[in-house]
């Protein structure tokens, strides 16, 4: 008799309804994936990944850079950041998300 293995099946009624993801307000902090490195390949992170054994084909990876742009909002006020995705081997520990500097400061204290 062989091992026993458990199977997951999402549900997908749970599914958010659009790609944005919606946090509660409070003290806590909140980690957001934007992407996946499992075995030996990446993709972009989001909700309906868990169907797709983490990997949804149509968000695959080439190795390469990528800037990520995250924007948050709260009630009347907007926040966004630029990161840089690194991407450039299939190694996990260079599987790298950074963020990237002001692009007001970006260029030698010019103003973009």
């Amino acid at each position: 008799m062989g091992n026993l293995v458990q199977i997951q099946v999402g549900d997908p009624a749970l599914l958010p309804e659009s790609l944005v993801y919606d946090l509660v307000g409070g003290s806590r902090w909140e980690e957001v994936a934007v992407a996946v490195l499992r075995e030996g390949y990446a993709s972009a992170w989001g909700a309906e990944s868990y169907f797709y054994n983490w990997h949804k084909p149509e968000w695959a990876l080439q190795l390469g850079t990528y800037i990520v742009e995250v924007r948050v909002e709260s009630q009347s006020k907007e926040k966004t950041k630029e990161f840089r995705l690194a991407y450039t081997s299939h190694e996990l520990d260079e599987f790298r998300l950074v963020e990237v500097e002001s692009r007001r400061r970006r260029f030698r204290g010019a103003l973009v």
